[in-house]
Formats: C-alpha cells, sequence, structure tokens
C-alpha cells in the first residue's frame, strides 16, 4: 500500500459514529447549561431587593416621595428630591415587614400630589416596580413579590 492510499482512505463507520456521539453530547450538555443558567438568574433575579424607578417626566421639581406597607405606620422617605425629566431607583425598606401592598405618596415644588399603589402585593420587598409621573397622571409597572 504506497502513501497516497492512505491518505484517500474513508474513515471507519466506529470512528463516524464516535464523533456523531461526541459531537451530540456537547449540543445537549450546552443546551443544559443555558437552561440551568436561565432558570438560576430568574431565580436571582426575584430574590433581589425590591427597585422603585420613579420618573419625574413633568416641569416641576418632586420635593417629596413617601412609600407604606399596609398594616405599618412608619413609612419610608425618600430624603432626595427628584428634578423635571430625571429619575431616581429606591429600594424602600422597613422594619419588620409585614406583607401587603405598598403605596407611594409624591408632592412637586408647584403642590400637586401624587399617589398610586408600587406593589400591589410583597412579602419580601423584592421585584421592580416603574413609577411614571407626567402631566397625565401617575403610570405604574409593577412586578413585585
Amino acid at each position: 500500500m504506497n502513501q497516497t492510499e492512505l491518505k484517500s482512505a474513508p474513515p471507519s463507520k466506529k470512528l463516524k459514529r464516535n464523533r456523531l456521539l461526541s459531537l451530540i453530547t456537547i449540543i445537549v450538555s450546552v443546551c443544559t447549561i443555558i437552561i440551568i443558567a436561565t432558570q438560576a438568574f430568574g431565580i436571582l433575579h426575584s430574590m433581589r431587593p425590591l427597585t422603585v424607578t420613579l420618573k419625574n417626566n413633568t416641569n416641576s421639581e418632586i420635593i417629596s416621595v413617601e412609600f407604606r406597607m399596609t398594616h405599618m405606620d412608619t413609612p419610608y422617605v425618600f430624603e432626595r428630591t427628584i428634578p423635571a425629566g430625571e429619575s431616581r431607583n429606591i429600594r424602600p425598606e422597613f422594619e419588620n415587614l409585614v406583607e401587603g401592598e405598598m403605596t407611594f405618596t409624591a408632592a412637586d415644588a408647584e403642590g400637586h400630589r401624587y399617589t398610586g399603589i408600587a406593589c400591589g402585593y410583597t412579602s419580601r420587598l423584592s421585584g421592580e416596580s416603574t413609577i411614571t409621573i407626567d402631566a397625565n397622571g401617575v403610570a405604574i409597572q409593577a412586578e413585585c413579590s
């Protein structure tokens, strides 16, 4: 047998089958890792502290923001102002949290008051809520747990 015949010899069926099995194993492993990572991210994302994004789309500075939980007397007060056209991420914290609804009240420099439900129900202050205040009033998108 000369050297040309050795180079052109087709791979054996066993070698082809082993390559195919290796490729399938790699594809299944990568898919499994992606699925597990996606699920873990979802679980961790739902456990992170509640973040309320307050967007001030009015022409006036918001000078006070207050959050209250049902069945609790002490509110969480956001100490900073929010200039017109800006937004702030707020992480309300409550001692001895009781599950329930979280409401908010905001007031601007012109004396307008805005109220709404920041989270319809929360038991551990996790998730996210976006509150947009503009000339038409208040719009809220919340996913709390």
